[in-house]
């Protein structure tokens, strides 16, 4: 029997859309909600049953949006007016943002500036003076933009999700705060600037895990503890691990600077360990969840040569090889690794550690949004992290 969906969310993705639409559909299993998703270009839309839906809970959302019904194409202008909510500030800030396939044309942009123009005039008449976002020659207005002007604090903003034959009319419930994220990369006391991962990725990879509500999270290449400072903050019991003892301490001072800005964390354990060497530290199949970013290799030259590149990768795939046997010893049947390989980018092609002797130790992939690894990069980057969800078999 099928279960009743209740409610229709569309979250606004980031650069890596794919990625995102992972994490989201992870998020919603790790709430135990049973829901369907479609993607389109820009967002995607879940039908969940009813629960709380919360961006900051997510690495790779801009925007999350409560569904409040549809319409036809061309039809949306006046189905944005019939959502305009009640205000009680009387000044501040309201949005309209269109995604879609044809979002970033001009015919859209004018859509939003006659829309706004409309709206501001029935506030008005109800003896509010919020005023509308001006345009930045596109039909959308990003969260930081949001965040900035406290559109979400004293005011809304509407969206329409245009796919082909429908249009999707939602009001933003919460939006990423790039300022949040960069507060738990920049401000920590210790740095590794070159080395660390960027928090909303760190973030990203904790809710494809799945973690329970119980169960030990490690993460064996902690460095300087952004990852364990995303587990900590989720309540997790979660333990932090590196080769390097001078590193632990500055991941130590990381945390206790953490406990002083977000007062509800649980305080996780650190120590200095060689990866190759945690099952003495652990028993058999007592950790639930690895989530982990090992060496991805030297510091490159600004134009790598190819056979350079494939001779860190030889002197890698060893270590890696030493790390999985370790893994599998560790991890509960069914236990989860969440891991970065390094893939770099080279005048010839790229170039990565091959994953075939997954498998020998004892890991699947686990398949996400039909994709069974996800690369996480720039254009300007010559050294790339490419994601894979594995599964102890």
């Amino acid at each position: 029997m099928r279960v009743e969906l209740l409610k229709r969310y569309l979250f606004v993705l980031g650069k890596n859309q794919r990625l995102s639409t992972a994490e989201i559909a992870s998020y919603l299993r790790i709430k135990g909600l049973r829901f369907e998703m479609a993607s389109f270009k820009g967002f995607c839309i879940a039908e969940t049953e009813d629960g709380d839906i919360d961006v900051k809970d997510l690495g790779g959302t801009l925007k999350v949006c409560e569904v409040l019904g549809e319409s036809l194409p061309g039809e949306f202008e006046q189905e944005i007016m019939k959502a305009i909510p009640p205000v009680k500030s009387r000044k501040g800030y309201f949005a309209v943002s269109i995604y879609g396939p044809h979002s970033e044309g001009k015919g859209y942009i004018q859509t939003v500036k006659r829309l706004s123009v409309a709206i501001k005039k029935r506030l008005r008449e109800e003896g509010s003076n919020l005023n509308f976002m001006s345009h930045r020659g596109r039909s959308y207005f990003t969260h930081t933009e949001i965040v900035k002007k406290k559109v979400l604090v004293d005011g809304f903003e509407l969206v329409a999700g245009i796919v082909e034959g429908k249009c999707y009319i939602a009001r933003t419930l919460g939006v990423h705060d790039p300022f949040e994220f960069m507060k738990r990369d920049v401000e920590r006391p210790a740095q590794r600037t070159m080395y660390s991962i960027p928090p909303r990725l760190a973030l990203i990879m904790l809710n494809l895990s799945e973690p329970g509500s119980e169960g030990l999270v490690i993460d064996p290449f902690c460095g300087v503890g952004t990852i364990v400072q995303e587990m900590a903050l989720r309540g997790l019991e979660c333990e932090g691990s590196d080769i390097d003892a001078d590193i632990i301490e500055a991941a130590r001072t990381n945390l206790d600077w953490l406990k002083g800005e977000y007062k509800t964390i649980r305080e996780p354990k650190l120590f200095a360990m060689d990866a190759r060497e945690l099952g003495k530290k652990y028993g058999k199949e007592s950790v639930s969840r690895i989530v982990t970013e090992p060496s991805l290799g030297p510091l490159l030259p600004k134009h790598p040569k190819k056979r350079h590149v494939e001779k860190i990768v030889e002197e890698l795939l060893p270590q890696y090889r030493e790390f999985f046997e370790v893994f599998r010893e560790i991890l509960k049947e069914d236990g989860k690794v969440i891991i970065v390989f390094p893939e770099y980018r080279t005048e010839k092609g790229d170039v990565r550690i091959e994953t075939g002797f997954l498998k020998e130790a004892g890991f699947e992939k686990v398949p996400l949004m039909g994709a069974d690894s996800f690369l996480d990069a720039e254009e300007r980057h010559r050294v790339m992290r490419r994601i894979y969800v594995l599964r102890r078999k």
